[in-house]
């Protein structure tokens, strides 16, 4: 029952999946395995146990592994588990690339256990091998329930309204429902939330985001403020968005590129990825949005303030991909004078980028991981950029200081010194 149920969940991803990728596409099922994983180096385990939030251990806990390769596609379920009579549970031989590789491929680790809430943990490949994951399913869990129709109050079959994401789709595995021929759902095992609910450590948790997937629909964003709660939606056909990328180097279209749609208003992003022609397509709901994209060896000044209405169609000016400026530098402990790689926790460290390509308008930031020896490089679009760490890492000095004027095709350099927090 398991296996039919999981499969089904897949094909429902896949077709969002498609949808998201601004075609629809007919549903497919995919295997992923090692050679799926981009410059893998070695494996590595995952270990948890799985316990009540009170310290009581919980045996015959379904535990499941999901893998993400890259942030605009969906999670694949790579291997499950049971926890012991301890609450243990080990999974082995999952690949795992260099942590400094580019940090999107993570492990969605979910775990649940009928009549409690799921828990769900992410694992960074590009961090320090995991330490032991404590997966905390505590009795008593939210419930929300309700009925998803369009704006006529036509009932809509085939919705999934998921808590969790992963990357920019959702998990169907835990705290997710799929909406049946009368539009209704119900959503079983979430954490208690609201002011009334348990008091847990850290305070109760106030609100929770659902969003609402549909391949004839906008993604919507519906609000539980308190456990248990009806909550109906409407889905709004919303209005298209269509467009092309072309690579200004070649002068061709730009295949396989991933577009990114950011509602000013809503600050809410959506995906789409080019086919051959270099094409996108979005469906979107009315608010004003920048649209740029993601390309390797690439970047590119996004399309700012572009107005989508309900029911209609906007077409873009192309997005153009441009090799930009090099930036390169080399990242030093202030400490040490060593090069620095990775923080106190085993977390690599990654530069920020602030220019023409992400500007603070459109709330993105450009980011590279930093190398083993201490070195990164990123790509810019020319004009007045800024590169500074990331997570947190605070710079003691930046050579060139302020703001660097790059060219088209031009090199420049630079050295980061930081202060690194000492290991707790």
């Amino acid at each position: 029952m398991r296996e039919r149920e999981s499969g089904r969940w897949k094909r429902v991803m896949c077709l969002v999946a498609a949808f998201c990728g601004g075609f629809i596409l007919p549903a497919v099922s995919v295997e992923v395995s090692a050679a799926d994983v981009p410059a893998a180096e070695g494996t590595w385990s995952i270990e948890g146990e799985c316990t009540d939030g009170e310290g009581v251990r919980l045996g015959g806990v379904e535990v499941e592994v999901f893998l993400r390769i890259r942030f605009a596609e969906p999670g694949e379920p790579v291997c499950n588990t049971t926890s012991d009579a301890t609450g243990r549970f080990r999974i082995p031989d999952l690949p795992v690339r260099s942590i400094h590789a580019r940090p999107e491929h993570s492990y969605y680790v979910v775990a649940r256990s009928p009549g409690r809430t799921s828990a769900v943990r992410v694992v960074e490949s590009g961090s320090a091998r995991p330490k032991l994951l404590e997966m905390k399913l505590r009795d008593r869990p939210g419930q929300v329930s309700g009925r998803v129709t369009d704006s006529a109050g036509k009932p809509i079959a085939g919705a999934i309204i998921a808590a969790i994401p992963i990357g920019a789709h959702p998990c169907a595995a835990i705290m997710a429902a799929e909406s049946d021929a009368d539009g209704r759902y119900s959503i079983e095992d979430l954490e208690p939330i609201g002011p009334s609910a348990p008091a847990r450590p850290g305070g109760p948790v106030l609100a929770r985001f659902l969003r609402v997937y549909h391949p004839d629909y906008p993604i919507t964003v519906a609000t539980v403020t308190e456990t248990p709660q009806v909550l109906d939606v409407t889905l709004r056909p919303g209005g298209r968005l269509e467009g092309r990328v072309m690579d200004a180097a070649t002068g061709r279209p730009a295949e396989g590129v991933t577009v990114i749609a950011k509602g000013l208003t809503t600050r809410a992003d959506a995906f789409a990825t080019t086919n051959r022609d270099g094409e996108y397509r979005f469906q979107l709901l009315p608010d004003a949005y920048a649209i740029r994209c993601d390309a390797e060896e690439r970047t590119c000044v996004p399309l700012v303030g572009i107005d989508v209405q309900e029911g209609a169609t906007q077409a873009a000016a192309d997005l153009s991909l441009i090799e930009g400026a090099l930036i390169e530098g080399v990242v030093e402990n202030a400490a040490t004078g060593l090069p620095a790689t990775v923080d106190s926790t085993g977390r690599v460290l990654s530069i920020t980028l602030r220019g023409p390509a992400f500007p603070q308008t459109i709330g993105a930031v450009g980011s590279a991981a930093v190398q083993a020896d201490g070195t990164f490089r990123i790509r810019a679009a020319p004009g007045l950029n800024q590169v500074y760490p990331g997570l947190g890492i605070r710079a003691v000095s930046i050579t060139p200081s302020g703001t660097l004027d790059v060219k088209e095709g031009e090199r420049v350099g630079v050295r980061i010194t930081v202060n690194l927090p000492e290991a707790k």
